[in-house]
């Protein structure tokens, strides 16, 4: 490949990668939003703090400390429901967040008549971010390519490349495999009074229990006005999508998706 080849596919790839940064970056939660609901809170103005970090909150790419702060507001309002969808939405990006722990357990130790709150999508995910665990993958993946290139040209051995990759294979799968359960399969909570769940996505439909404010459910699938949750204690009932509360999310996931 040609020295100028090689140059206009360098340039093409920055110029892609500067596109995907403005194209996230111009979904990003507005920061005079954010200000405003901080110029807000230090006033002691719950109403207008909570109503611009809601806004905020709501785009896919809000961040762990919004999310945070929102649920505070939540709190000192008395809708302990709300607080803990909040909190528990921002430790999925903050997972060892000691402040986040003890809010979750301050506010889970107020409800009562709630089944076990569900855990993680998958284990490690208590501990580290999909994203960490994909820029750990991307450093090895690097490595792995340093290293093939030099046993290509005879300056190193197999071992260590083959190590690399492979390594940075698993924890890519893994990080993506962590990645879409959270998105598919968000977290939510009840809010706003008792939510029948029922054995079909219909009003009609038999009732099989109900949740009380405050339970922490995951959703399983969506199907009209209706998803299908999943708690704590293996139960899995349909409920109406508006008594399911999940901050940064404005849908649910496609029909049909299960996990």
């Amino acid at each position: 490949m040609s020295t100028s080849r090689r140059a206009l596919l360098l340039w093409v790839a920055i110029a892609l990668s500067a596109l995907a940064v403005l194209l996230v970056l111009s979904r990003l939660p507005g920061r005079s939003l954010i200000q405003e609901g901080a110029e807000a809170w230090e006033r002691g103005d719950l109403v207008e703090a909570r109503a611009a970090w809601e806004e905020a909150a709501s785009s896919p790419f809000a961040s762990g400390i919004l999310l945070y702060d929102l649920g505070n507001v939540y709190y000192r309002e008395g809708d302990l429901p709300r607080a803990l969808a909040c909190w528990r939405a921002a430790r999925g990006q903050r997972p060892r967040d000691p402040a986040l722990v003890h809010n979750i357990a301050l506010a889970r130790s107020h409800l009562e008549g709630v089944p076990e709150p569900v855990g993680v999508p998958v284990g490690w995910m208590a501990l580290v971010t999909p994203g960490e665990v994909g820029l750990l993958a991307t450093a090895l993946l690097i490595g792995f390519s340093v290293s093939a290139r030099r046993w290509w040209h005879g300056r190193g051995q197999a071992t260590p490349w083959l190590v690399l990759g492979t390594c940075g294979a698993l924890l890519g799968g893994a990080a993506l495999h962590g990645g879409a359960q959270a998105h598919l399969h968000p977290v939510g909570v009840i809010v706003d009074g008792p939510a029948v769940a029922r054995d079909a996505a219909t009003p009609e439909g038999r009732e099989r229990f109900t949740l009380q404010p405050g339970a922490e459910v995951r959703v399983a699938r969506s199907l009209g006005a209706f998803v299908l949750v999943d708690t704590g204690d293996g139960r899995r009932g349909w409920v109406p999508a508006p008594a399911v509360y999940t901050p940064g999310r404005e849908v649910f996931p496609p029909p049909g998706s299960t996990g």
